[in-house]
């Protein structure tokens, strides 16, 4: 993993923030984001609409859990 110092103006703007922040370059490429966490305990939303996860679990497809960890296991 890599860590990134930030200073402490940076680090202050980031504990303020009350939104999701947009990390970026000094040309305004962005190079990721970041979900500001609450002091509370709340539930995260997702995503997906309820409609995408239920398309979602009617797709067919994949493999069983089983047959991944056994390939895993062989790949050890």
């Amino acid at each position: 993993m890599t860590i990134i110092t930030f200073s402490q103006e940076q680090a202050e703007q980031i504990r303020s923030a009350t939104d999701a922040v947009k990390f970026v370059d000094p040309t305004g490429v962005v190079l990721g984001h970041f979900d500001v966490k609450s002091q509370t305990t709340t539930k995260s939303k997702s995503p997906f609409s309820r409609e995408e996860i239920e398309e979602r679990r009617k797709q067919k497809g994949g493999k069983p859990l089983s047959e991944i960890l056994a390939r895993l296991r062989e790949m050890q």
